[in-house]
This record gives structure tokens, sequence and C-alpha cells, in this order.
């Protein structure tokens, strides 16, 4: 597997934990997990079949839905129906920690497809209504790397993990990746990589 399905990957394991985070327990979560299988096993038939069944829309709020329906269209890469989603979305009442989720799901999605208007259109959102530190740093740094394909930022980033825990060790490491695979050092970048991985299977 080379370094770009890696990291994609990687990323898709990311959003995997963030989808289950939001939802709670019980018959809610049971649907919820299936509606995450269903994406992670690409059974597009049947997570329509569910996600529009009123069984889920009894147990899971509107804006879960909408947010796996995102998911999927991320998947199958279709920015119109992302963009549209996101329309439906921004209509539904949302939590803080909804509106990051939100933005930093989207926002990654048009990075990695080098789609700059719509990036800098997510990541003044981010900045105007999320407002979180850690997070701003972590979206300005993804912007450089993966868009500007800047690498001043490797030793600092170096630097910063030895001190870091939690998601904001997960970034960076990611980030690190990124930067050697800019650098074509396909070794280093599947090293940070596959580090990355191991510390989201340990939360």
């Amino acid at each position: 597997m080379n370094t770009t399905v890696m990291l994609v990957a990687l990323l898709i394991i990311i959003i995997a934990n963030i989808v289950l985070r939001v939802v709670l327990n019980g018959k809610r979560d049971d649907v919820a997990q299936r509606l995450t299988q269903y994406l992670v096993h690409k059974e597009y038939d049947k997570f329509d079949e569910l996600v529009d069944s009123k069984e889920a829309k009894r147990v899971i709020p509107s804006y879960n839905l909408a947010y796996f329906k995102l998911n999927k269209a991320i998947q199958m890469n279709k920015d119109q129906e992302v963009d549209q989603l996101m329309q439906e979305i921004g209509g539904i009442k949302m939590s803080n920690r909804q509106k990051e989720e939100l933005y930093l799901r989207v926002y990654n999605y048009y990075v990695f497809k080098h789609r700059k208007q719509k990036a800098v259109y997510y990541l003044t959102k981010i900045k105007e209504e999320i407002k979180d530190e850690g997070l701003i740093l972590y979206c300005t740094r993804l912007y450089d790397i993966e868009i500007l394909k800047k690498d001043n930022l490797l030793n600092p980033l170096l630097e910063e993990l030895e001190d870091l825990s939690g998601q904001q060790q997960v970034w960076d490491l990611t980030l690190v990746s990124l930067i050697y695979k800019n650098q074509n050092n396909e070794e280093k970048a599947m090293e940070y990589a596959n580090k990355a991985k191991r510390f989201i299977a340990q939360e």
C-alpha cells in the first residue's frame, strides 16, 4: 500500500471514531454501529436503506443522520452531494462540538482534493465559529503542508510530539507523515502514519 492510500485510510479510521462518538447507547448505538459498518465495508445499498428507514429516523437525531450521509458522499468522492448536504445540515441546530466535527470533516476532504477555495472557506468558518486554538493550528498547518507543500514545520512538529498526547498527538503524527510523503520519504511517512493509527486504536 503506498503512502497516499495509507494516509487516506488513516483519515477514514479517524472519521469512523468521530461518527461513533456522536451517538448514544442502546438502540441508537445499534443503528449507528450498523451504519458505520456499512460505510466501512462500502455496502452502500444497505446503508441507504437503513439511513432512510423509519427506525433510523426514530432513534437518531437529524444532524447525525445527515452527518452519516455526508460521510458516504465524501467516501464516494461526490462533491455536489457534499455541498448539498452541507446546505441541509446548515439548517439544523448544532452544538459547538458538532460544528467542529462537521467543519473538520469537510475541510479535510477539500484539502486532500486540493480544492483551495473550498478549503479556505471552511478554514475561515473554523477560525470564526469554533475558535479552538489547537484545532485552528492543526488546520492551518494541514493547509500549509498539503496544499502549499511547506516542509519547514517538520522539526517543530517532531519536537512537539515529545510532550503531546491525545488528539493533538494524532494530528501532529499525521502532519509529520504528510511532510515525509511530500519529501518522497515513503518509509518515514508510513512510520508516522502507523504511529497515528496505533494511538487511535489505544483510545
